[in-house]
């Protein structure tokens, strides 16, 4: 039986930037929730399947957008992803093994609360 070759992605629909929440008040003053940068990345775009759309209408999750992104070690759920302006929250991710790179899909729910950039 012949080997399948991985799959090589491309990355061609955009950048992709990606901020963890802290806190950013001064030490003493009250918490105040801001954003810090992670990492940027180039992403393609990926078709939500029926499956995953299905399954996270079950768990009372809205997905808008899944991207496919280079692993990186740093990017975890619940932090924020931006793209062209617009703020999403990292619901899920999915590492494929069976890509060169390794990539991670990311599944994504946009903000109705969105943080202000400039204070990253």
């Amino acid at each position: 039986m012949k080997s399948k070759s991985p799959e090589i992605p491309d990355f061609l629909d955009g950048i992709v930037t990606i901020f963890r929440v802290d806190d950013i008040a001064e030490l003493g003053d009250r918490p105040k929730r801001g954003i810090h940068q992670v990492v940027s990345l180039r992403f393609a775009d990926r078709t939500i399947g029926y499956k995953r759309h299905y399954t996270a209408m079950q768990a009372m999750e809205q997905i808008d957008r899944l991207v496919r992104v280079p692993e990186h070690p740093q990017i975890t759920t619940k932090q924020i992803a931006i793209i062209n302006g617009a703020q999403y929250r990292i619901n899920a991710l999915d590492v494929n093994i069976y890509t060169t790179p390794r990539v991670m899909d990311l599944t994504l729910g946009k903000l109705e609360d969105c943080f202000d950039v400039e204070q990253s």
